[in-house]
C-alpha cells in the first residue's frame, strides 16, 4: 500500500493542529478532508507540549502516547506517518487497533469464534419476530453501548442510530434483553469465553497499563461507547485526547452520545473539516448525487465537493455479470503493465471474496 505523504496544512487544518491544550478535542472531517493527517500533525504538536512539560519537571518518565484505529490497514498507514512525526527517546509510542491493544493487556480464557457466537444467538432469538442478522447486530449495539450493570437501560433508552425498521418497542426490547442478551451473557460464563464486548468492558473497568498523556483515536465513529470508556480509563489526570471521526462513514451501528460517556463536546473543543482534497472534479460530480440522502448528525460531515480542484478521468461504469466485471478488472490490471506502481483496491459486496481471489490468483 502506498502511503500518501503529508502536505502543507491549510489554514482550516492549522486551527486544529495548533490547539494543543490539555483535554478532549474532536476533529470531524468529511471523506477526503485530510482529517487523519491533520490529527497526526496535531499529535506532533501535542507531544511537543508534553515533552516540554517533562523537561520542566512536571512529569517523570517518558511521554506515553497511544494511537488507536479501527483496523489493521489503517494502523499500517498511521504507523508510517506517525513515526515520521515523533522524534526523541523520551516518547513511548503505542500504535494499535483497539482489539490488539486490549488483548495484549487483559487476561482472558478465549474469544468466541464468530460462528459459535452466531449459532448461540440465533438459537436464543428463534422465538422472536426478528431476523437472525438483525438480532446479532442489535446485541452488538446493546453490549457495546451499555456496561454490564446497566444493560436494563436499553429498554427505555433513545435508540441511537438504529434506523426505523424493525420497530423496537418497549415490550420487544424487554424480550430481547430477557430472552437473548441475559442468557447469552450467562452462557459465555459457562463456556469460560468472552466476545469482543467483554474486552472493552474489562479495559473500561480496570486500568491495565500506565496511563497515557496523549491519545489519538482515529475512525472513532466505529468505536462503541464501552471502547471509548476503556480509552478514558487509561488517561493521566491531565491529558490530550483527540477523536477523529465522520459519522457519515460509520460502518458499524455503534452510535452513542458524548455526554453518556462523560465527555462535553462543543464548538470550543471541536472542528469540522469539509474541504475535499482526495477527489478530482470528475469523481466529485459522480459522487454528489449518491450523497443526497446520506443521514447527517452532529458528528457527520458531507464533503464539500465543490472544493475539488484536481482534474482527472471520468469514473467508468462497467455493466454486466460479476464474472464480466472481473473480466474487465483483470484486463485493467494486465494493461497496467509490470512496471506500473499504481496501487489498486477492489471493493465489493459480501460473498464475492472467493471469486475475486480465484481470479487474481489465476
Amino acid at each position: 500500500m502506498k502511503v500518501l505523504r503529508p502536505t502543507q496544512p491549510t489554514s482550516e487544518q492549522l486551527t486544529v493542529i495548533n490547539n494543543h491544550k490539555p483535554g478532549v478535542f474532536v476533529v470531524r472531517g468529511a471523506a477526503g478532508s485530510g482529517k487523519t493527517t491533520t490529527a497526526l500533525y496535531r499529535l506532533k504538536f501535542t507531544v511537543g507540549f508534553w515533552q516540554r512539560r517533562r523537561r520542566d519537571g512536571f512529569l517523570s518518565g517518558p511521554v506515553r502516547v497511544l494511537v488507536l484505529t479501527y483496523n489493521r490497514t489503517l494502523r499500517g498507514y498511521i504507523e508510517e506517518l506517525t513515526q515520521e512525526q515523533l522524534k526523541g527517546n523520551d516518547v513511548e509510542l503505542t500504535i494499535s487497533t483497539f482489539a490488539k491493544w486490549a488483548t495484549d493487556r487483559v487476561a482472558y480464557e478465549r474469544i468466541l469464534q464468530e460462528h459459535e457466537r452466531s449459532r448461540k444467538l440465533d438459537a436464543l432469538a428463534a422465538p422472536l419476530p426478528l431476523s437472525s442478522e438483525f438480532v446479532r447486530s442489535e446485541v452488538d449495539y446493546v453490549l457495546g453501548r451499555f456496561t454490564p450493570d446497566h444493560l436494563a437501560e436499553y429498554v427505555e433508552c433513545e435508540r441511537q442510530g438504529r434506523g426505523r425498521s424493525p420497530r423496537m418497542l418497549t415490550p420487544l426490547r424487554r424480550r430481547l434483553l430477557e430472552e437473548v442478551i441475559y442468557p447469552f451473557q450467562e452462557w459465555k460464563k459457562q463456556q469460560q469465553a468472552w466476545d469482543w464486548s467483554d474486552l472493552a468492558n474489562a479495559m473500561a473497568a480496570n486500568r491495565t497499563d500506565d496511563p497515557y498523556h496523549v491519545v489519538v483515536v482515529d475512525e472513532a465513529q466505529d468505536f462503541s461507547a464501552n471502547q471509548v470508556r476503556a480509552v478514558l480509563n487509561h488517561l493521566t489526570d491531565e491529558h490530550t485526547l483527540t477523536f477523529v471521526l465522520d459519522a457519515a462513514q460509520r460502518i458499524y451501528p455503534q452510535r452513542f452520545t458524548w455526554s453518556e460517556v462523560g465527555l462535553s463536546v462543543g464548538p470550543h473543543n471541536s472542528k469540522l473539516l469539509s474541504k475535499n482534497f482526495r477527489n478530482t472534479r470528475q469523481i466529485a460530480a459522480f459522487a454528489a448525487p449518491l450523497l443526497e440522502d446520506v443521514e447527517t448528525t452532529d458528528d457527520a460531515a458531507i464533503p464539500d465537493l465543490t472544493s475539488c480542484t484536481e482534474e482527472g478521468d471520468k469514473p467508468l461504469l462497467v455493466e454486466g455479470t460479476f464474472t464480466q466485471q472481473m473480466d474487465h478488472v483483470v484486463q485493467f490490471l494486465n494493461d497496467l503493465g509490470p512496471d506500473n506502481d499504481e496501487s489498486v483496491a477492489i471493493l465489493h459486496a459480501k460473498g464475492w471474496f472467493g471469486e475475486v481471489k480465484n481470479r487474481l490468483n489465476a
